[in-house]
């Protein structure tokens, strides 16, 4: 968060200050500083002092200084957290391509779980100091082993349901509402047991009222808040009295807005749902929270070197 810049050296002196106490002769220096200033797109920038700089800018000759002596690992501590969201964005593009590029390994905390599954190739999620999972992006958002990992990475609708019966691949489950749902499921059950399921936000739809294609679930609920968030809409449905759940839709979904009030369906694939593993306990669903409530805990995550290297990254609690 703090560039650490020498405000009375040149952009090119701040650059190559670890080359210089490293004794590098003054050719091999010239040659270094200018590969990465022309990495970070500020070439001609080179002999402007750093009062002169934008925060981006600044932001972008404090990387260029860490990278340019070749270390073997680079902390970044919240080093986005201080811009606004446009620069915020931009820069975290940058920065996965300075690390593709130069191929050093980068472990990077952050507060903001979107920027840790853009950056990181493998995360490390921990709770209260204890391991809950380590994996790929993509694994702890589509395949989370416990009720902290589903609701801590991306949002989350999770409910528990009474198992009537598994047969090929499938389970067949009670479900909110007095709804009847078939699962995509390769864990084994049995007929009575209750599962805790999630199902992510992006993966329900919204349908007209009523019975549907058995092929599909449905849920019979009615709106009760609807947030617009420009890129998307997101609406809190009731499905019974205990459980709300959250829809999100593209804003320019070709079916017709619901509104407050509408009685609606809620449908989804039966490999839509995640089945969590049976000793996730169902500590809190989203429908004990209200929309405003969200995660505050701090991710950590790493990038690993180009070169094929995997270290692992953490995200959670501390």
């Amino acid at each position: 968060q703090n560039y650490a810049l020498f405000p009375h050296l040149t952009v090119f002196e701040n650059i190559a200050f670890p080359l210089r106490m490293r004794r590098l002769r003054g050719a091999d220096i010239r040659v270094k500083v200018r590969k990465v200033l022309e990495a970070v797109a500020l070439a001609d920038k080179a002999e402007r002092m750093p009062a002169q700089l934008s925060g981006g800018q600044q932001q972008r000759i404090a990387l260029a200084r860490a990278m340019v002596y070749e270390p073997s690992v680079i902390l970044m501590d919240e080093p986005l957290a201080a811009l606004d969201k446009t620069l915020r964005e931009k820069l975290q593009l940058e920065i996965r391509r300075f690390q593709r590029e130069f191929g050093i390994t980068m472990l990077y905390v952050t507060h903001d779980q979107e920027e840790a599954l853009l950056l990181s190739d493998r995360i490390c999620l921990m709770n209260h100091a204890r391991i809950e999972q380590i994996g790929t992006p993509d694994d702890l958002y589509f395949r989370p082993r416990s009720l902290f990992a589903s609701d801590f990475i991306g949002e989350s609708n999770v409910f528990r349901a009474q198992v009537r019966s598994a047969v090929d691949g499938y389970l067949f489950v009670d479900g909110p509402g007095a709804s009847s749902l078939r699962i995509r499921c390769d864990a084994s059950a049995v007929a009575g047991e209750t599962v805790t399921l999630v199902v992510r936000p992006e993966r329900i739809r919204i349908g007209a009222p009523g019975p549907g294609n058995d092929s599909v679930n449905r849920l019979q609920a009615r709106v009760e808040e609807i947030a617009f968030l420009g890129d998307t809409i997101r609406y809190y449905v009731r499905a019974d009295a205990a459980r709300v759940f959250s829809v999100k839709v593209l804003t320019g979904a070709s079916s017709a807005r619901a509104s407050v009030g509408d009685a609606v369906s809620l449908e989804f694939d039966a490999d839509s749902v995640i089945v969590l593993p049976k000793d996730s306990a169902l500590k809190s669903t989203p429908s004990d929270r209200t929309p405003s409530q969200g995660n505050v805990d701090a991710p950590l995550s790493l990038i690993p070197a180009g070169d094929g290297r995997r270290d692992a990254a953490a995200l959670g609690r501390s």
